[in-house]
């Protein structure tokens, strides 16, 4: 019996002892995170910047490679920004980071990627996205979420954080791929290859709806957080590409599922699924990326419902 209990207190301790270990780690430049931690911390710079109200479009790259925000900003004679972001990262860190730059009289775009309808909270991509730039996240999370990130990375992170790594300076020095309203200008259709194009062909994006997930738990917060600092929030669809897949019944389903989700909220859902469906010529390197044509002309698809949805907004409030 003693020796059980000396072995429950060691292991204790142990697992303390690394926690504390990772904690003081945590803000730590790697090869994983050097790039995407400069990328996000020059976004919300810049989103923050910005005069009020203003309009953020929030979603992970197929907003970020798929809408501009300086279209938008022109035409609706209202501050947009980009804040279009990596679908890989966790959906309560996604959403923590947009209430870093959101205020009151904010209105907040949201076609989100099908991942985030049934998603769980972390990978390995999100942790240690986490790990680099996130520890003001994880001392405001709860408890049992602190715990999942502390005791997600990986040993080999935690050894790199030690040494000075001059790939990690360099990757968190280079120039981030957006322009001064936070939309990508890598994605040239000339830089297009045919290995680009057989990769889009190939993938298929999944729609599939579980309200149980940790991606709607924390579109749900998200919702109800935006609601409590009066933010306005219209959703809509990501875009994708044209197949006949989606008008399967499964399919339809779930998308309904989706609408009467954020109709469960009051929140407005801009447009229709096919409205964000385009042919596969218009998209560059993933099924939720359009090269700089495809993203005018997604754009222009959304301008008059977007137009007709602020106007709302602004009636109302008015």
């Amino acid at each position: 019996m003693r020796y059980w209990a000396i072995a429950i207190i060691m292991g204790f301790f142990t697992i303390i002892s690394y926690a504390i270990l990772v904690y003081m780690s945590m803000e730590t430049l790697t090869v994983d995170n050097a790039y995407l931690c400069q990328y996000l911390r020059k976004k919300i710079n810049m989103a923050q910047s910005l005069p009020q109200p203003k309009l953020i479009i929030l979603a992970g790259s197929n907003a970020y490679v798929g809408v501009s925000a300086e279209i938008l900003n022109q035409e609706l004679h209202l501050p947009t920004f980009n804040f279009g972001l990596h679908a890989a990262l966790s959906p309560h860190f996604l959403f923590y980071l947009a209430q870093q730059v959101l205020t009151a009289g904010d209105i907040v775009f949201l076609p989100l990627e099908y991942s985030y309808y049934n998603s769980d909270n972390y990978n390995d991509l999100s942790a240690a996205i986490i790990f680099g730039c996130g520890k003001n996240y994880v001392l405001h999370a709860p408890w049992r979420e602190q715990v999942a990130i502390l005791f997600i990375q990986p040993l080999q992170r935690i050894i790199e954080s030690w040494f000075a790594n001059k790939t990690a300076d360099f990757l968190a020095h280079e120039q981030p791929t957006f322009g001064s309203y936070g939309d990508a200008t890598y994605n040239q259709e000339a830089n297009i290859t045919q290995a680009m194009r057989q990769s889009v062909a190939q993938q298929i994006i999944g729609v599939e709806f579980q309200p149980h997930s940790d991606g709607v738990k924390a579109l749900s917060e998200f919702l109800q957080w935006c609601q409590r600092h009066h933010i306005q929030v219209l959703a809509s669809w990501p875009n994708i590409p044209a197949r006949p897949i989606y008008a399967d019944t499964y399919v339809q389903n779930n998308l309904a599922q989706i609408r009467e989700f954020y109709a469960s909220h009051h929140i407005p859902v801009i447009g229709e699924p096919n409205n964000a469906m385009f042919d596969l010529s218009y998209f560059y390197d993933t099924p939720y990326h359009l090269h700089q044509r495809g993203v005018t002309e997604r754009t222009y698809r959304l301008l008059p419902l977007l137009k007709t949805a602020i106007t709302q907004i602004r009636t109302i409030h008015n």
